[in-house]
């Protein structure tokens, strides 16, 4: 029964967790807003007391339900974490952010815990048995310390973004304003060069023209003599 239990849980814990970390992430703006960040914080404090609680449980009925909210409550915020993977990296950095993430994930949380876990259950198996166990299930406190450590971080980045945008701003009206006059003086240079006097030849032209055309009564004269 307690094998098929925990079969079951994590299958059906991380399963739910999907399902249900993406719609409520989707609800207050996405990953990309601020409520994503505040959304795993909260998501991996509920972890961190769901874990905290496990140990303590002597039942298999209170057990298997501590475990299944940890499991649930952890793989809620991992859909929000690959998307602000994604989003604070630099888009040169994108294609090698999220492996470099599951890389330290296997590094710093899987690979340690089994050898911790053995560790202190062959030293404390005498005196305390759920000792290792304790160790293990508030490791995932390190996560709630650094969520809120690039939360920080990432709150003062956006500050500083916005203190620069004024000055952004105002060093582009500066630049305006500069090439204003230039234009100007290109302007007045165009109108001096135009031709003012164009006009005034086109009408003297025309009646030259028409005088050129109009045959010489002389020359019809002698066309007709001949004739």
């Amino acid at each position: 029964l307690k094998t098929l239990s925990y079969t079951l849980i994590s299958f059906v814990g991380p399963l739910a967790g999907s399902f249900i970390g993406s719609p409520i992430a989707t609800y207050f703006g996405g990953y990309e807003t601020k409520a994503g960040m505040y959304l795993c914080i909260v998501f991996s404090f509920f972890t961190c007391i769901s874990a905290f609680l496990v140990p303590f449980m002597n039942t298999l009925l209170s057990f298997v339900i501590c475990v299944f909210f940890f499991f649930m409550f952890a793989n809620c915020m991992m859909p929000i974490l690959v998307g602000l993977c994604f989003v604070t990296v630099e888009p040169s950095l994108k294609s090698s952010a999220y492996p470099l993430n599951s890389l330290m994930c296997t590094f710093l949380g899987n690979f340690p815990s089994t050898t911790i876990y053995g560790y202190i259950n062959q030293k404390y198996k005498a005196t305390d048995k759920k000792m290792a166990m304790r160790c293990v299930m508030n490791y995932i406190w390190m996560n709630f310390i650094l969520l809120c450590i690039t939360a920080v971080i990432r709150n003062r980045q956006e500050a500083k973004k916005k203190l620069d945008q004024p000055k952004l701003k105002e060093a582009g009206t500066e630049l305006q304003v500069q090439e204003l006059p230039i234009d100007q003086e290109t302007q007045a240079v165009k109108k001096e060069e135009k031709p003012e006097v164009q006009p005034e030849e086109k009408q003297e032209e025309k009646p030259q023209e028409q005088v050129e055309e109009q045959p010489k009564p002389g020359k019809k004269k002698k066309k007709r003599g001949n004739k």
